[in-house]
């Protein structure tokens, strides 16, 4: 796979003023993709999985060739995103039913920061509701480990609320999800 440092999608580590920087993903940066979800995702919760269960929900999340494409489809979204060093990448995909609650909205499927990660996850997060509002849509939902604190404080802090629960568990632990509405 490709070197998640790298990215077709921009030339500068950051914007201007080592703000972050957040632009559309596109076919060519499947391989920063797939390498960026597979290391945050271990960096920020391998320990709820065994080695090979981790393994196992790597490959079919981040499989290449359901990444790319999703990165065709015009019902999904990737943002990769980096800022002094940290790098990351938002999904989101249009026009879902919220479970539990019922109705329609965005779904922030993903946020994944790999380094230094408050900046880069809020531009990632106000750049998904730039995003869903220009797209017409009046609500933007997401779920979250019920484990994951600080991830749960960025959502609040922009507006969402919790709504629902839902149960989830991989091989070693039963973190549960939390069903955020905005």
């Amino acid at each position: 796979m490709g070197d998640p440092a790298r990215c077709s999608a921009w030339t500068s580590s950051s914007a201007p003023g080592g703000r972050p920087r957040v632009v559309r993903a596109g076919r060519s940066d499947l391989d920063t993709v797939v390498a960026l979800g597979r290391s945050t995702y271990r960096e920020h919760f391998g320990s709820l999985w065994s080695p090979g269960g981790l393994d196992r929900h790597l490959a079919r999340e981040f499989d290449p060739a359901a990444v790319g494409a999703e990165l065709g489809s015009p019902g999904v979204l990737y943002l990769l995103g980096e800022a002094q060093g940290a790098r990351g990448f938002a999904k989101v995909r249009w026009d879902r039913e919220i479970p539990v609650v019922g109705g329609r909205g965005a779904e922030l499927q993903k946020i994944y920061v790999h380094g230094t990660r408050a900046a880069l996850g809020t531009a990632l997060l106000l750049s998904v509701l730039e995003e869903a509002e220009a797209a017409g849509e009046s609500r933007v939902w997401l779920d979250v480990f019920g484990t994951n604190a600080g991830a749960q404080r960025l959502y609040r802090r922009h507006g969402f609320e919790v709504r629902a629960e839902l149960p989830f568990s991989t091989d070693l632990a039963a973190p549960g999800l939390l069903v955020m509405v905005r």
